[in-house]
């Protein structure tokens, strides 16, 4: 999760530059492309290949999980998402699923800390 910013100018295209959105989605912070694409006249957010990143912060401001989302208009647009499971493991995750599942992202996270916890060798 580095250092829990994102970098507004990642890529020359903007489509790739983030704002921050005012409206908070399932508990989560959203930024999405902003803009018009002049080429188009649509906003850069309906580009085939921008993504909307979701994040969810601590208390201290750090990124504890990070989602993206395509925004492509496809049966199930899919959306992948990253975390950690430390201080338990130093392990990342990531978990993929269908945008329509996006809701339920906290319970993905749960299930699947649960899930890979539960390999751990028990010290005896």
């Amino acid at each position: 999760m580095g250092k829990g910013k994102i970098n507004p100018t990642y890529e020359v295209t903007p489509r790739h530059r983030y704002e921050k959105l005012p409206e908070k989605q399932y508990g989560l912070e959203v930024y999405s492309p902003p803009g018009i694409d002049p080429k188009t006249n649509k906003p850069w957010r309906e580009d085939r290949f921008a993504e909307d990143v979701f994040i969810k912060r601590d208390g201290n401001g750090t990124i504890v999980t990070y989602i993206r989302c395509t925004n492509r208009q496809v049966i199930r647009p899919p959306c992948t998402q990253y975390f950690d499971l430390e201080p338990a493991m130093q392990l990342d995750v990531y978990a993929s699923y269908s945008r329509w599942n996006l809701a339920d992202w906290q319970r993905i996270q749960q299930v699947a800390t649960e899930a890979i916890l539960s390999f751990r060798k028990e010290k005896s």
